[in-house]
């Protein structure tokens, strides 16, 4: 399983690769060093193979750090070659990430199996390659701009089942003082969702309505714009799922299929500077791909739109739980047929 950089492609893999374990397989990670990347491993007791890697040379302004970049990624074809060579693995899965380009190269150059799972509604640089090097594509929408793959939709993290009060517990939350008040989580993918939330602020009759309260998870508590509730954030997002009436979010596809999978009203806002506009596309797949529960709102749109969507969607219930494995089953099943 290769996947670095964010928890949008690392959280995929260790669905599927913690689920392969449970039926015998033998699964190896490999992974870039940044921290982030490390904590998510370990926080799922993965002990991944980690490359002297930080992200890509295009991910810079720096054309020194560019040049650092370009260096270690040269430096680790010949450590994944290693591996390989260790390993001897009988499929390599891709899931995306800067990490991935040493790993596809070296993989196609030793003729290993490869397969690479684009969860988003745009196909990133490396899936383009991929495509081109005839490496079979899994996709985690039905469309995907710019290849042509096979849709298994994008395999999610197990959730808890636990009630909303136990939530809140958890949560460290007085839920007796909740009295019948919406909460509405506001999240945004393992990079943060501190621009969401300042979204949110400019409008200061978005937080002061006595009929919601405002969850934002964040990994510095005492950096909590005011008018949120702030609870400490982490990879189990059990507790805040369960407790949410409603969730605000970025577009990346992990957290979409999670939300279309655990059936969570959701408001997306699509961060509009993301590569290629993949996240205004997953936003547009969601809606047309899930319930009537989930809407899309652009901060370019006006702030009346948001509290009415807010208005509509807060007010329904979630449907039924989906999560059973089927996308991972489906990925599984396609990649059999190539192995």
């Amino acid at each position: 399983m290769v996947a670095g950089g964010t928890g949008g492609h690392i959280t995929p893999a260790i669905a599927l690769g913690e689920w392969r374990k449970g039926q015998g397989d033998k699964v190896h990670y490999l992974c870039g060093n940044r921290p982030l990347e490390l904590e998510l491993y370990s926080y799922h007791g993965i002990d991944p193979h980690a490359l002297a890697l930080e992200g890509s040379p295009l991910g810079t302004k720096d054309p020194l750090v560019a040049l650092k970049r370009c260096w270690a990624i040269a430096r680790s074809f010949f450590d994944v070659a290693r591996l390989f060579k260790m390993e001897a693995p009988e499929v390599v899965i891709l899931f995306g990430g800067y990490i991935c380009l040493p790993a596809l190269i070296v993989g196609f150059v030793m003729g290993k199996k490869i397969v690479l799972h684009e969860q988003n509604a745009v196909a990133g640089k490396i899936t383009r390659l991929a495509h081109i090097l005839g490496v079979p594509i899994a996709t985690g929408w039905r469309r995907c701009k710019a290849v042509d793959g096979t849709y298994t939709g994008t395999p999610v993290r197990r959730i808890r089942p636990i009630t909303r009060d136990k939530a809140l517990q958890e949560l460290g939350i007085d839920y007796k003082s909740l009295e019948d008040r919406k909460i509405i989580s506001v999240i945004g993918g393992s990079l943060g969702g501190l621009s969401v939330v300042k979204a949110i602020l400019r409008r200061p009759f978005m937080v002061e309505s006595s009929g919601y309260i405002y969850l934002y998870p964040t990994r510095d508590v005492a950096l909590c714009p005011p008018g949120m509730l702030a609870v400490r954030q982490s990879w189990d997002m059990s507790a805040i799922y369960a407790a949410s009436d409603l969730v605000i979010c970025r577009g990346g596809g992990a957290t979409l299929a999670e939300l279309s999978c655990y059936g969570l009203p959701a408001i997306v806002v699509p961060w509009m500077n993301s590569a290629d506009g993949h996240q205004k596309a997953n936003a547009i797949s969601f809606v047309a791909e899930s319930s009537s529960k989930v809407g899309v709102w652009l901060e370019s749109e006006g702030y009346q739109r948001l509290f009415f969507l807010i208005n509509k969607l807060s007010s329904l219930s979630r449907s039924s739980s989906s999560a059973d494995c089927e996308s991972a089953s489906r990925l599984w099943r396609l990649i059999l047929s190539h192995i």
